[in-house]
């Protein structure tokens, strides 16, 4: 945690998108006050896994990679984060240790909200414990689809919703660098899969102009076929699905 920058809440439009949308006026001054901003370079720790809980972190600039460690003792990335998500927050809610690791994968800029802040903001704002309320459903039934993708979709399937999660990222961030910020390996985690089955899901992805695979770069050439992938478990020839 090295420089600070003046970000202040009630003019910052990353917090416009966030759960503290629905802050009231007064509380402004509070938190901006009692925040701070953190810097963090790529590799950096946020957060980890099993650490008691602490702040929370809101998003203004860059991206994580919330990382979990699995039987093996192999860190698997959970999902991507970026502005305007928030770091800590169900922890904080259930009084509980950090379940996961929070990386940054490039230069990252937070504010860091401390607990007891926090605390005071969801006794006095009904505007913000409704949107914690909201996200917390939200994040459950995430969870729920998730825990179907792994026990229901084939791997194709796996890959192809892959593929639109980060290209839906990229879009966000107006640019194609997530792909270039993730080893393949860690793609391959995502999704369950050993990164040669992962490789060998591409190239047939790629073999019927889904996809284009470079070194840095894996780019969606036909998006709707993709989609239909994801949804069908098929891949799709001039109009013509095939199976496997």
């Amino acid at each position: 945690m090295a420089r600070q920058e003046p970000i202040i809440c009630s003019r910052c439009e990353v917090r416009r998108r966030g759960i503290f949308r629905a802050l009231e006026d007064e509380h402004f001054p509070m938190l901006d006050a009692e925040k701070s901003v953190a810097h963090f370079h790529p590799g950096q720790v946020l957060c980890a896994e099993g650490a008691p809980g602490g702040p929370v972190y809101c998003m203004h600039r860059g991206l994580v990679k919330l990382m979990k460690t699995g039987d093996r003792g192999e860190p698997q990335i959970l999902r991507l984060l970026a502005p305007p998500e928030t770091i800590g927050v169900r922890t904080l809610v259930a009084d509980d240790s950090y379940p996961a690791t929070a990386v940054a994968a490039e230069r990252t800029v937070v504010c860091v909200i401390p607990r007891e802040t926090f605390r005071k903001l969801l006794r006095r704002s009904q505007g913000l414990s409704g949107e914690i309320m909201a996200r917390l459903s939200r994040e459950v039934r995430q969870a729920e689809d998730r825990m179907l993708a792994f026990t229901q979709r084939s791997a194709r399937r796996r890959l192809a919703h892959l593929l639109l999660y980060i290209e839906e990222h990229d879009r966000e961030r107006g640019d194609g660098s997530i792909h270039q910020l993730l080893k393949r390996k860690d793609l391959a985690r995502m999704v369950g899969m050993t990164p040669e089955t992962f490789s060998r899901l591409l190239r047939q992805f790629r073999d019927r102009r889904l996809i284009e695979v470079t070194r840095r770069e894996i780019r969606l050439l036909d998006r709707e076929g993709v989609r239909r992938v994801a949804t069908k478990d098929g891949l799709y020839i001039d109009g013509n699905q095939e199976y496997y």
